[in-house]
């Protein structure tokens, strides 16, 4: 360990009878001749150096790890408002590195835009709400740490409502930060979540992707 390696140094640079600095003394004083100091750097701050580098090269210190950045993750949710509240229908999380997550929870009382707009594209078969919490949670799992980004804040507030199972009990999950913006992307099929979330994250890393517009040149006289 680190701790290991700086005692380890600590008994290499201050005792005297080691072999091992017994050693460097040699070849410090050796050098010291050859370049013509003598003995007058014998207990100069050129041999505190030497012991010091000589120590480093025995046992070095390991580089810190490199924290890995979390993964970013889109999310677009579909809801039903319902008696003022919004009651999440399906969840869609689109994983940069190409994993997906897409799940439906059954819906009882439809409004009649949602009706005519969500519930055919769903594409799945609804689960019950702690199937879909039991799902979400293995696919976080999957995440040393978690970043999710989504173009709108309910979408983030239905994600927040979905770890929480129970009272005072929450989902188990990896680290999670969180993130809106304003991201317009075109759906291959609109008011489809996993559909919807994918545009999110292609319109994103484009957006990412492309250079800033250049400053126009203005041209003419200045004042």
């Amino acid at each position: 360990t680190d701790r290991n390696r700086t005692y380890s140094r600590s008994i290499f640079m201050t005792d005297p009878e080691s072999p091992a600095i017994k050693a460097e003394r040699e070849k410090f004083e050796a050098w010291a001749n050859a370049n013509g100091f003598g003995q007058s750097l014998a207990s100069s701050w050129a041999w505190q150096a030497w012991k010091a580098r000589a120590a480093l090269a025995a046992h070095p210190v390991s580089a810190p790890a490199v924290a890995e950045p979390p993964m970013r993750i889109w999310i677009d949710t579909e809801f039903n408002e319902h008696a003022g509240r919004h009651e999440l229908i399906s969840m869609a999380l689109v994983a940069e590195d190409g994993r997906e997550w897409y799940e439906v929870q059954w819906c009882a009382r439809p409004g009649q835009w949602v009706t005519d707009n969500v519930m055919p594209k769903l594409g799945k078969t609804a689960i019950t709400r702690s199937a879909f919490a039991e799902s979400l949670r293995e696919f976080l799992a999957g995440f040393k740490a978690v970043h999710i980004i989504g173009d709108w804040p309910t979408d983030i507030a239905l994600f927040c409502d979905a770890l929480i199972v129970g009272p005072g009990v929450r989902l188990d999950t990896p680290p999670l930060t969180m993130e809106v913006i304003r991201l317009d992307g075109e759906s291959a099929d609109p008011h489809n979540a996993l559909a919807d979330a994918r545009a999110i994250r292609d319109v994103h890393l484009a957006s990412q992707a492309s250079p800033a517009p250049a400053a126009e040149q203005r041209t003419g006289e200045t004042e």
